[in-house]
């Protein structure tokens, strides 16, 4: 039976002769320039089987998981949920590694290449389990919002303005842009407002002349 060892961080329980790594912070992320003494954990030496258990309490949701890691050459891991002695597995992280130093975000797919989707809410745990070939740095939870369906401006005149009307989701910034040239290599923004699930306006004069415009949505 495999010993298990309890570390203050990051917060694990996990397979025995894992090895746990301490760098600055500033290795990984520009917010330590602004705190020298703080630290960052790489778990190294990974081989296939090595697991880590976290158990937290978790606000209720639906999440979208990344994975932070690096790795030689192309590698896997997996994502499950644990209750009780039922193992459900929640997707995998896959990658091509760029070198034992070079981290990137992975985000976990399901078993057809597509981002997993996992509901959480109040205690779980999560059993990060290596495949090999990468160390982990970090994951994240990031709520699962709804990807934006195609939109469709509505143009109308009105007095010396024209006003663009467009469908709007809450979590999304849309962006309006216009250039008076087709041709041109420069699109120049018009303003930005926050989608709350309404139908949003925005107006320009008309008589800048004649303009293009298109609608980023992020």
């Amino acid at each position: 039976m495999a010993r298990k060892l309890r570390i203050q961080y990051p917060g694990a329980i996990y397979h025995e002769k894992i090895r746990i790594r301490r760098y600055p912070l500033a290795k990984f992320a520009a917010a330590a320039l602004t705190n020298s003494a703080a630290l960052n954990y790489d778990i190294g030496w990974l081989v296939g089987g090595q697991w880590m258990n976290y158990t937290r309490t978790y606000p209720a949701g639906n999440y979208f998981v990344y994975g932070r890691f690096a790795g030689g050459a192309a590698f896997q891991s997996q994502l499950d949920q644990i209750t009780a002695t039922v193992t459900n597995r929640l997707g995998m992280f896959s990658s091509q590694g760029r070198g034992w130093t070079s981290y990137d975000w992975t985000q976990l797919v399901d078993t057809n290449g597509q981002r997993s989707t996992i509901s959480l809410g109040g205690v779980s745990t999560l059993r990060f389990t290596s495949l090999g070939g990468a160390n982990a740095n970090f994951f994240m939870l990031a709520p699962a919002i709804a990807a934006p369906t195609p939109v469709r401006i509505t143009a109308t005149a009105s007095g010396a303005n024209v006003t663009m009307s467009f469908p709007t989701l809450s979590g999304y910034n849309y962006k309006v842009y216009y250039r008076s040239d087709l041709g041109s290599a420069t699109w120049n923004l018009l303003t930005m407002v926050a989608g709350d699930g309404s139908v949003k306006s925005v107006s320009d004069s008309a008589a800048a002349g004649n303009r293009f415009y298109r609608l980023e949505i992020q």
